[in-house]
């Protein structure tokens, strides 16, 4: 008992003991801060969003009216079933006794539980519960059966701002289900009407069935305009990889004539060393014959032998006079 105490009254967020228990659509419950907190987070970054999904299960759930997903939290159902085991872990006797005897000085064991006075009743009491006027609609839940998921599931039956009076009155410019006191304290001017009168004309008129059929019409232009979408995002995606295809090849078709360019340019430079080396190679032959030239009339010259009168010493001064023009 204390294992399932334990799993149904501790937060699956924050693994403590529940806070303000509160219970979404797909029955799971939790603190109305750590919900608070998981729905900003969830709905972080979206434009308009309308609903999330549950931490647990990942079911989506919808959102209130409101369009701020910070007030979400507290619009959901007080789990008052679970509320009443945290508290009624403080005095074992809660869980035990009958209230109503116990109210009447008599200690009668328990067998029930009544989700709508949140009080345990004996067989004697249940018996009494079931046939009074003001409570036989009451849900009544066997105490041996009370941790079970069907009976920990909360509905909206009973007002949680006043001692858990019965929900009984629409309004209708609220768009919310109300008490009597409610309908006194908070919505004098509005438009009311009994839950009983608007079930029945729901009905009556086939009203759920008109509201299907334009959800579905709903849904089917939002299938179409989520097509559309992922029509557009295929074509960007296409596009995308096109562009791609077309940078890579023109980037190839850059670099192919960049290499034939490099190719030439390397061909001709090649070339043009090849010429003019050529020309040095010529040219440095051409001055070392007369750099051979010129140490041979300097030896002419300058050696005293030979400088005698004589034919072949002025014809050969007269030659390398000559010369001297090509030096």
């Amino acid at each position: 008992k204390n294992k399932m105490d334990d799993c149904v009254t501790k937060c699956p967020i924050c693994m403590e003991t529940l806070q303000t228990p509160r219970s979404i659509s797909c029955s799971h419950t939790f603190c109305q801060k750590c919900l608070n907190d998981h729905i900003i987070t969830s709905c972080h970054g979206k434009d308009s969003p309308t609903g999330f999904h549950c931490p647990v299960c990942r079911k989506y759930v919808p959102g209130s009216i409101s369009n701020n997903p910070s007030l979400w939290a507290k619009t959901f159902p007080k789990n008052e079933t679970i509320e009443f085991l945290i508290h009624s872990a403080d005095d074992e006797n809660v869980l035990k006794f009958c209230k109503p005897c116990l109210n009447g000085n008599k200690e009668e064991t328990a067998s029930t539980l009544c989700k709508s006075c949140m009080e345990c009743l004996c067989e004697g009491c249940t018996d009494h519960h079931k046939r009074l006027t003001i409570t036989k609609d009451h849900e009544v839940v066997p105490l041996d059966e009370i941790h079970k998921p069907s009976y920990l599931e909360t509905e909206e039956h009973n007002c949680n701002e006043h001692n858990l009076r019965y929900l009984d009155l629409f309004c209708f410019d609220h768009d919310t289900p109300c008490c009597s006191v409610c309908s006194i304290t908070d919505h004098k001017t509005c438009k009311m009407d009994t839950i009983k009168t608007v079930f029945d004309k729901i009905e009556k008129e086939n009203e759920s069935q008109q509201m299907l059929s334009e959800i579905c019409r709903a849904e089917s232009h939002l299938k179409k305009l989520k097509e559309i979408q992922k029509e557009k995002q295929t074509k960007i995606e296409d596009k995308a990889d096109e562009i791609r295809d077309e940078t890579n090849k023109l980037r190839q078709e850059i670099n192919e004539t960049l290499d034939r360019l490099e190719h030439k340019l390397h061909e001709n430079l090649a070339k043009n060393m090849k010429l003019t080396q050529k020309a040095i190679d010529e040219n440095m032959e051409t001055l070392s014959d007369l750099l051979n030239l010129s140490n041979h009339c300097k030896e002419f010259l300058t050696s005293a032998t030979k400088r005698t009168c004589s034919p072949g010493y002025v014809g050969e001064f007269h030659k390398i006079k000559k010369q001297l023009k090509r030096l």
